[in-house]
């Protein structure tokens, strides 16, 4: 802090996070040291694995377009909004993301009562 640099930290799930179709926060190794320390979290998503399953069965058409997509949530955000979920397209042949995103409008896997 004392030299003004930024500290990026990439880290990984646990076995029960694997399990999960989308993963939170909780489900990263050390998540309790993260949940404290770190400023901004941000967790990544497949699309298609994190949206619930009611988009799934019944547009096929709309449900393989979710295969292009990345859900980013802001898990925890020191200095403002959390939680808040954006969608991004892929663009990996170009090694990114496309920079115009949105705000994710479907409904994602543990947004119920009933987890899937």
């Amino acid at each position: 802090m004392t030299t003004d640099v930024a500290v990026i930290a990439v880290v990984a799930a646990d076995i029960h996070g694997l399990a999960n179709r989308r993963l939170r926060l909780h489900n990263l190794r050390g998540s309790s040291a993260l949940a404290y320390e770190c400023d901004v979290a941000v967790i990544l998503n497949d699309k298609s694995q994190a949206v619930s399953k009611v988009h799934l069965a019944y547009d096929p058409v709309r449900a393989a377009t979710f295969k292009h997509q990345v859900v980013f949530t802001v898990e925890k955000n020191r200095g403002g909004q959390a939680p808040l979920d954006l969608e991004f397209r892929k663009d990996f042949a170009s090694y990114r993301f496309q920079t115009r995103g949105a705000f994710v409008s479907d409904r994602l896997v543990d947004e119920r009562l009933d987890i899937e």
